[in-house]
């Protein structure tokens, strides 16, 4: 996935703070986005980025114009951003008044807020401590002691900048973006539908970041 992705995404909620420029991208939509889940993402049809600082008053200019506008966003720094692709449901499936799951009639897609979850990481993060209080967990959150995000621990804040033009923040998000997984990376250069088309090298660089996740890993 390329940066400017996930930098014009836009908040299918409006929530208070997101760009006064969302609101009519958001209500030219033919349907609102029901759930955070299976990319069902709204993207700026205009190339304008979008991320949680105000850089324009830190350097006193846009610096991506004349191509591009900045825009701030606070949906950047919540984990409704990530739950965007980070749940899993299968549509062909809907969850009946007992609780159980039926296969939906040939090419009927259910209400995908009722659908088979493949995957709920955001789901299981929302129910956790770490988004009602935080977890004190300073070896994952670098500046942070106290984690609550999927950011705070998958993009933990780091002293620098951003761009070689930016600013020396102490909350810079560490665009690492690993987890604990370092079995998947490693077979996949080995898998025979999928081997041919992935870097051995960079994933083997990922296991190795990834490693020290799964144990305390010391502040830099």
């Amino acid at each position: 996935m390329q940066c400017s992705v996930c930098h014009r995404l836009v908040d299918p909620d409006g929530n208070p703070g997101s760009p006064p420029e969302d609101g009519p991208i958001l209500a030219g939509l033919l349907q609102p986005v029901p759930a955070f889940s299976n990319a069902m993402m709204v993207v700026d049809p205009h190339d304008r980025l979008r991320g949680p600082f105000d850089i324009i008053t830190d350097l006193g200019f846009d610096p991506h114009t004349p191509s591009r506008s900045t825009l701030i966003s606070p949906f950047h720094k919540s984990s409704a951003l990530c739950g965007t692709c980070h749940n899993v449901r299968n549509p062909a499936f809907t969850r009946n008044m007992l609780g159980e799951y039926e296969l939906n009639p040939l090419d009927t897609p259910g209400d995908i807020t009722l659908a088979f979850p493949e995957q709920q990481t955001f789901d299981e993060w929302e129910a956790s401590t770490y988004a009602t209080t935080g977890v004190y967990a300073p070896q994952f959150g670098y500046n942070r002691d106290v984690v609550s995000s999927c950011q705070d621990c998958h993009m933990p804040a780091v002293t620098g900048k951003a761009a070689i033009i930016g600013i020396t923040r102490n909350d810079v998000p560490l665009h690492e973006m690993v987890g604990g997984n370092t079995f998947v990376p490693a077979i996949l250069p080995h898998h025979p539908a999928f081997g041919a088309e992935v870097d051995a090298g960079i994933l083997a660089e990922s296991v190795d970041q990834a490693r020290p996740r799964c144990s305390a890993r010391p502040r830099p």
